[in-house]
């Protein structure tokens, strides 16, 4: 019986003892999985920095480890920073659909973070000037106009809420009158 107690015993320590290594393992690779994605960044961004937008493949590979590194570490302090630089790569090579994929993820995701206003305002910035979709565009300046009475962009907010129903025609009519070319 004493046998059968010890050994119980026995077997519980060393099951706790497994536990505890098998989440300093998990733990341990965790904090490599991260090392080594910092290091593919930087030496993405290097090639980035030399290459520019010329280089697709550079481009594409960037975007997907910044993107890949929000989605594995989203708690993490950088997360929310790497993946806005996402999202302005992907403006910078004309990738529209990603480019609201990854803001509007972003706002939606890092409400807290300090540049969620600009994420907010380049969304709403694509989707007026280079989606051509007004009432989407619309909604986001109404929504950053809500929340960000005080930011940076919120001029350009309210000038282009003002402007965003009219035509062309009316747009360039307004221009000329305001910088008296009539």
């Amino acid at each position: 019986m004493r046998v059968s107690i010890y050994l119980t015993v026995l077997v519980v320590f060393m099951s706790s003892c497994g536990g505890e290594s098998k989440k300093n393992y998990e733990k341990r690779a965790d904090v490599n999985q991260k090392e080594d994605l910092v290091r593919a960044i930087d030496s993405l961004e290097s090639i980035h920095a030399v290459k520019g937008a010329k280089d697709p493949y550079t481009v594409s590979k960037l975007i997907s480890a910044y993107s890949e590194y929000r989605n594995k570490f989203r708690k993490d302090e950088e997360a929310g920073d790497y993946f806005l630089k996402a999202g302005d790569l992907a403006m910078s090579v004309g990738d529209w659909d990603k480019a609201v994929e990854v803001f509007d993820n972003f706002y939606n995701d890092y409400t807290e973070h300090p540049y969620s206003d600009d994420a907010l305002f380049q969304l709403g910035f694509v989707f007026d000037f280079q989606l051509n979709d007004k009432s989407k565009a619309k909604q986001v300046y109404e929504h950053y106009f809500e929340h960000y009475g005080d930011s940076i962009h919120i001029n350009e907010v309210r000038a282009r809420l003002k402007d965003l129903d009219l035509t062309e025609e009316e747009l360039i009519k307004k221009f000329r009158k305001q910088n008296n070319l009539d």
